[in-house]
């Protein structure tokens, strides 16, 4: 049985903006989950260009995980962003299990562990349990 192709009159462009149009008014609150990577910065562009065309002034929130074990760049990025003063940020270091996968051995550790040494400090500006 042949595929049968179905193509619709529009883009991804557009189609991405209508969803985050919906979900902003299907709900009472839209936060951005930013991981620092090129994904995530292209979804908090859209989101802010369609606050923008829907009249919305207040800052996009954002929510950052810190996972503790990512590279400083990315860090030094994602605070570059926190610092532009251009959104309503949360940067989160909080302990959680996660897994790391090292030499063909996958271990479990706990991000921003107290009972460990850090790899580095969060900033001090990091939401951390009390």
């Amino acid at each position: 049985m042949p595929i049968r192709e179905v193509y619709i009159d529009t883009d991804v462009y557009t189609e991405a903006k209508k969803r985050i149009k919906h979900t902003l008014l299907a709900f009472d609150t839209l936060i951005v989950s930013f991981s620092g990577g090129k994904d995530s910065l292209v979804v908090l562009k859209l989101v802010e260009e369609v606050y923008r065309e829907m009249g919305i002034k207040e800052k996009v929130k954002v929510a950052f995980l810190d996972e503790e074990l990512i590279p400083d760049y990315v860090v030094d990025f994602v605070r570059e962003i926190y610092e532009s003063g251009r959104y309503d940020f949360r940067w989160y270091a909080y302990p959680l299990e996660s897994n790391k996968f090292v030499l063909g051995d996958t271990k479990m550790y706990v991000q921003w562990d107290k009972n460990r040494k850090w790899l580095r400090q969060p900033p001090p500006f990091a939401i951390r349990p009390a």
